[in-house]
């Protein structure tokens, strides 16, 4: 019987053994690149994250901690990159909770609800972020609005689309949500259903305490021109750039408050709905009466941010080195003498009963400003560059650390109880 040969397979050419397998290698590349940019797109795709976080929001709707005191709410930048973390404390510095954190997302405009419990925020995104430490995200190209609960407990999207939604400010009695999307929109927090108020672009705009009023600004690249504008304050079609407006919060009884020449930002009521604070191109503050519609109490200084105490008689002013500048010339509002090679800035305190202006502290951030709900204290950041929290009381005393941690404070909200 013949024995049976093993049959003889051909050799492969070593030519054609590198081709097929640098053809493998490059599909498994392909494959892996595939996966590793087009998975995360449909993870953060508006139809997936919005089931997640219904799926999120049943699951710890039973297991919310209760709210033991007022809070502070801050957003953090990380130390390298753009993205940021969302924190909450308590105002001895205990408690410390991180809520939210992202690689490529700022969180801003942090509003509490009137019950304290809730804090909406917008985001400021990046689609594609390279973190030199991590690798490629993607969360969204446009700001969205969120809440999220004081503990991190439940999170929720409230905005799935292509405008840029931002600026958040809770209703007075916490069940809807207006925020600027170019105009004026409100979300019903129970059934997430959106109402147009206002859909003419403008630049800025709050509300008042009460839930009844708007004020904005208008946009500087209307076409209306302001010598046809009607100063006694009737409704016009086209906003007038740089003029103050207010309406009813259901988008009726427009009115031109305040024709201005220059730029506006940082507008905002204050707490008694009496007054607005915004600030002119050179930084100084002013105040409007709303009523008599004259402008009171300008602190002759530039300042960077500034914050009404809640029972409306003070204003915290953070600002460049107690000077302002005038034309071509600056002037100064205290002893500090103001070296060009630096910039320092320093926390005063406006009495709005009188007019008076002190020196609180010096070297503080232009972020973080905010107010205790007893108009006692004041938080902020300090140094300049990636700050910690701070608080002091009003009259300059009692500084303490609240925070040490790897970012810095961008933004910080101290809840209303």
């Amino acid at each position: 019987m013949k024995e049976k040969r093993a049959r003889r397979r051909p050799e492969l050419h070593g030519c054609r053994r590198i081709l097929r397998l640098s053809g493998i290698a490059l599909l498994l590349v392909c494959s892996t690149c595939s996966l590793y940019f087009f998975v995360p797109s449909i993870y953060y795709s508006f139809p997936v994250q919005k089931l997640l976080e219904d799926i999120h929001l049943v699951s710890n709707i039973l297991n919310r901690a209760e709210k033991e005191s007022d809070m502070i709410a801050f957003s953090c930048r990380h130390r390298y990159g753009w993205g940021s973390s969302l924190y909450s404390v308590h105002p001895d510095g205990s408690n410390l909770r991180l809520l939210r954190e992202s690689p490529s997302q700022a969180h801003a405009g942090l509003s509490w609800s009137p019950n304290g419990n809730w804090i909406a925020f917008h985001t400021r995104v990046s689609s594609y972020y390279w973190s030199f430490s991590r690798h490629w995200s993607y969360e969204g190209g446009t700001p969205e609005i969120y809440r999220i609960r004081f503990d991190g407990s439940i999170s929720k999207r409230l905005t799935y689309n292509d405008d840029r939604e931002k600026i958040p400010k809770w209703s007075k009695g916490g069940k809807h949500i207006f925020y600027a999307f170019g105009g004026l929109r409100r979300i019903s927090i129970l059934t997430g259903e959106i109402r147009v108020i206002y859909d003419q672009l403008f630049r800025i705009y709050d509300l008042t305490s009460d839930g009844s009023t708007v004020a904005f600004v208008g946009h500087f690249e209307s076409s209306a021109s302001p010598s046809g504008a009607d100063k006694r304050g009737n409704r016009n079609e086209k906003l007038i750039p740089y003029a103050i407006y207010r309406m009813n919060a259901d988008g009726s009884g427009l009115r031109l408050l305040k024709y201005l020449d220059d730029s506006v930002y940082g507008m905002q009521w204050s707490p008694d709905n009496s007054f607005l604070l915004y600030h002119r191109y050179n930084g100084r503050p002013f105040v409007l009466n709303v009523r008599t519609l004259e402008e009171v109490h300008a602190p002759a200084m530039r300042t960077l941010r500034a914050k009404w105490s809640p029972d409306s008689r003070w204003l915290a002013i953070i600002g460049e080195g107690g000077t302002y500048r005038e034309g071509d010339e600056w002037h100064r509002t205290s002893d500090y003498e103001r070296d060009s090679s630096s910039q320092i800035d320093n926390l005063y305190l406006l009495d709005f009963e009188t007019g008076e202006v002190e020196d609180i502290i010096d070297d503080v951030n232009a972020s973080g400003l905010a107010w205790s709900p007893d108009s006692e204290w004041i938080a902020f950041s300090r140094p300049a560059y990636l700050g910690q929290l701070y608080k002091i009381r009003r009259d300059g005393t009692d500084l303490q650390q609240l925070t040490n941690l790897e970012c810095g404070v961008l933004e910080a909200s101290w809840s209303p109880k």
